[in-house]
């Protein structure tokens, strides 16, 4: 392979990490447009309007912490527990924001989350499988994981 043709492969593929000031070719525009809109419900505290962007099915599936949930309702259930009011949800951000299309109805995000709470920060990883349904983009899997907090000595 060439010189040039690889370093055009490699520009290509770096497209989808351009910053969200960037112009993104679409999907990758509707599908940050969606993880903006959950970063505004959750901001604004409304839990249901950030988790309109899952797929209401016993299909999905959310891992983290060490074990999987299935389905829409309880990975809800799960998010009200730990969230029960807009108080406890705090400040949410994402950062490092990789889309990469898989397809005309799938995708793969890769990113950051941050969430700050009472003057205290945590954050993590996590990675999306987003698939294209009815001509909407929705979250079919989420794997988040926290970041390992350091311990006092």
């Amino acid at each position: 392979m060439s010189l040039v043709r690889a370093g055009l492969l490699a520009g290509v593929a770096l497209l989808p990490t351009i910053g969200c000031s960037q112009a993104r070719p679409e999907p990758e525009l509707q599908i940050v447009n969606v993880l903006n809109a959950q970063v505004d419900a959750w901001n604004r505290g409304d839990l249901d309007a950030f988790l309109t962007h899952y797929r209401q099915s016993d299909d999905l599936t959310f891992t983290g912490g060490g074990s999987t949930t299935r389905g829409w309702a309880a990975v809800r259930a799960n998010y009200k527990t730990r969230y029960p009011t807009p108080e406890r949800m705090g400040r949410l951000e994402f950062d490092r924001l990789e889309v990469r299309v898989l397809g005309d109805e799938a995708a793969l995000v890769l990113g950051r989350w941050c969430l700050r709470h009472d003057g205290d920060s945590r954050g993590g990883t996590f990675s999306l499988v987003f698939q294209r349904i009815e001509n909407r983009w929705v979250i079919v899997h989420d794997q988040s994981e926290a970041a390992a907090q350091a311990t006092a000595q």
